[in-house]
């Protein structure tokens, strides 16, 4: 990849691509919609109208299964420079590692290994957790603009609140909080 590059990667909820390697260090930036790790054509259409909003100027890069070859092509069709990289989060993961079997990585989603998809954590990482600009679950489209401006998007909804949530030294329990006051 072209150093010095603004991505935009979608993914799946457990997927973290990049996260724990520096697989994508030579970017100016990353950010993140991430989607339902398994069955996300079901939402294929909130997942390309989130896509539309991306400036075609930064690098789409999508880890989703088989919905990401049709969605980087149908966003192809409407300029968008957009890659499907399938598991090459995974595939570096392994060489670091020196793998010759397909093994389980901590805290991310593998498909692939035996009992890879168990024991997967929520994670605390805080640049990761400012990269993602959208989450997009069964039941609403999740913007992370609360994190920035402290405004909750209601879904399906023209109501703004604002909430404020006092927490110390809980930090890694936040997003769950948000999603909490969400639903």
């Amino acid at each position: 990849m072209r150093n010095n590059k603004d991505i935009v990667i979608i993914e799946g909820e457990q997927s973290r691509l990049g996260i724990g390697n520096d697989l994508f260090d030579n970017s100016r930036s990353i950010q993140r919609i991430i989607c339902p790790s398994e069955n996300a054509f079901e939402l294929y259409d909130e997942i390309f109208n989130e896509a539309l909003k991306i400036d075609k100027n930064k690098l789409i890069l999508i880890a989703l299964g088989p919905t990401a070859t049709v969605l980087a092509y149908d966003l192809y069709k409407y300029g968008y420079q957009a890659i499907d990289i399938g598991h090459v989060d995974i595939e570096y993961e392994w060489y670091l590692r020196n793998a010759t079997n397909k093994i389980k990585i901590e805290n991310k989603y593998v498909n692939e290994a035996h009992n890879g998809n168990i024991n997967i954590i929520d994670i605390t990482d805080e640049k990761y957790s400012k990269q993602i600009i959208v989450t997009i679950t069964k039941n609403k489209i999740i913007k992370n603009t609360c994190l920035a401006q402290n405004n909750l998007e209601i879904p399906n909804s023209s109501v703004k609140v604002s909430i404020i949530i006092h927490i110390y030294n809980i930090e890694h329990y936040l997003n769950r909080c948000i999603e909490s006051v969400l639903n």
